[in-house]
């Protein structure tokens, strides 16, 4: 499910699982590898390991592909595209910036500003450049960006991955159907006692909640992706300039979803940046 701002479409939650970042923690647990900070699932089946995979090379291929699905870098392939996106995460950190408690001690804002053009050149050109060598790896399968196209290295352990690709397609199917007989069950239950159209409405309420939860981080926090993935422990990794992966549950309540993205932009925006507004206004909010 994927949250956005009435305002731009650029500032977004990505809700629920992203199947091809998902995709590499599913096959990271199917074999049993450890990859820090992964290191909290069993054995497993070590049939890519027996072929060579290893911490490094799956760190690589997991970057490439959490880099491929980077919403902020669809379009930019031009040098003045991609300032344009850095303006328009300059123009949003200013308003952080303004309305932080200590925006009275900033005494040169022209240089602050320069400094974290400086951060974010340095923090785009990765990630564009993680992002079109995902592309370009997988530009001879017809630009689809599967995992297993983006996979550089052994071509056994490529094999394996698209057929690791196609038990995973087959595995998402089947809970889509599951999950369809299950709404089907509780809305028949549901329609017994309150009505289809009352649980409906209650959706779009707890919806509208949501929205409303985290319109304090749309108008001051710079444009901000969050994937979420399934894994047995929480864990959240942060992709400059404005991702992040996680395996925290955001639905799981307003001050855990706060917590959550206060640390994401910590880690994101430097740790010396002052954001206990955040802190502040989420307190206040709860």
């Amino acid at each position: 499910m994927n949250t956005q701002s009435s305002e731009s479409t650029d500032w977004c939650f990505d809700i629920g699982s992203n199947h091809k970042v998902d995709f590499c923690l599913w096959a990271l647990q199917w074999d049993g590898l450890r990859v820090a900070p992964f290191q909290s699932h069993p054995d497993g089946t070590a049939e890519l390991r027996n072929l060579g995979l290893n911490a490094q090379d799956w760190i690589t291929w997991f970057y490439k592909v959490v880099y491929s699905q980077n919403s902020q870098l669809l379009g930019v392939s031009t040098e003045e595209a991609k300032q344009a996106v850095i303006e328009h995460n300059l123009e949003a950190l200013e308003i952080l910036w303004q309305q932080s408690p200590q925006s009275r001690a900033r005494k040169n804002l022209e240089l602050e500003r320069k400094l974290e053009r400086e951060r974010l050149e340095k923090a785009f050109d990765g990630a564009i450049e993680a992002h079109q060598e995902a592309v370009a790896l997988a530009a001879p399968y017809g630009f689809r960006n599967t995992p297993p196209e983006i996979w550089h290295g052994s071509q056994d352990i490529g094999a394996l991955l698209e057929q690791l690709w196609a038990e995973y397609e087959s595995y998402l199917e089947q809970q889509r159907q599951r999950e369809k007989i299950l709404i089907s069950r509780l809305l028949s239950a549901i329609s017994e006692f309150v009505g289809v159209t009352s649980y409906i409405l209650f959706g779009h309420v707890m919806f509208s909640a949501l929205l409303r939860r985290t319109q304090l981080f749309r108008q001051k926090v710079p444009p901000l992706q969050i994937i979420e993935v399934n894994y047995p422990t929480p864990i959240t990794l942060t992709f400059p300039p404005g991702l992040a992966v996680t395996s925290y549950n955001m639905y799981l309540g307003n001050l855990l979803m706060h917590w959550q993205v206060e640390r994401i932009v910590k880690n994101l925006y430097e740790s010396d940046q002052d954001v206990s507004w955040i802190k502040t206004a989420r307190d206040q909010r709860l």
